[in-house]
């Protein structure tokens, strides 16, 4: 969980290329308009407590989210996400369970 002064927001998944990340924001308020700034060119609006992404490709991207409510804007979450190259599994190469 990485958290802020203003709010609380958790990320969990795999931090690898074309995984979803799952974003939760914890005291989410319906009638505040959010904006999810993803660092890679794409701005989104956000309309949940909860939303998913995949990064396409590896690589680090400086993530921002704003929240507007009442005439007032804040910046209530931003970081730098580290993105991993997916991990490939060779042809012919059999994974084993336990």
């Amino acid at each position: 969980i990485i958290r802020t002064r203003y709010q609380h927001v958790s990320i969990d998944g795999a931090r690898e290329a074309n995984e979803p990340l799952h974003f939760t924001i914890e005291r989410y308020n319906d009638q505040a308009d959010y904006v999810l700034n993803l660092g890679n060119g794409l701005v989104k609006k956000v309309a949940s407590k909860t939303f998913s992404y995949s990064y396409p490709t590896a690589g680090d991207y400086y993530v921002k989210l704003d929240v507007n409510f009442k005439h007032q804007s804040a910046t209530i979450f931003e970081d730098r996400i580290s993105i991993a190259k997916a991990i490939e599994v060779p042809a012919g190469v059999m994974e084993i369970d336990n």
